[in-house]
């Protein structure tokens, strides 16, 4: 019998759990609710301090608007800087509309 050797495992709301041995730790932090402005719970939505942050190895902040505005990116990243050391990226989200599974077309 051929054993596969595993190179990956990803982690869905893994970064609470330090006994796991890992090699990058990604924090993904919203935008209109940065870590920085959380609570942990059950005030907020954090499992674990803010000070956590200091294990990332990369911060993305998720769903930022289209048209960012480079101060209000520099003002994110200082905050995030305040907790972590961490590589700083931001993402947003963009709908290319709704495709029919049936016959591929756009709607």
């Amino acid at each position: 019998m051929l054993k596969e050797k595993t190179n990956i495992v990803v982690l869905d709301d893994g970064f609470q759990h330090q006994y796991v041995k890992r090699d990058l730790n990604i924090l993904l932090t919203d935008f209109s609710n940065p870590f920085y402005k959380d609570f942990v719970l059950p005030i907020g939505r954090l499992r674990e301090h803010r000070k956590a942050a200091k294990r990332a190895d990369i911060i993305i902040v998720t769903k930022c608007p289209k048209d960012l505005n480079p101060a209000l990116e520099i003002e994110i990243k200082k905050r995030i800087r305040f907790y972590s050391s961490a590589t700083i990226s931001f993402t947003k989200i963009t709908y290319e509309g709704l495709i029919n599974h049936h016959n591929k077309k756009h709607l």
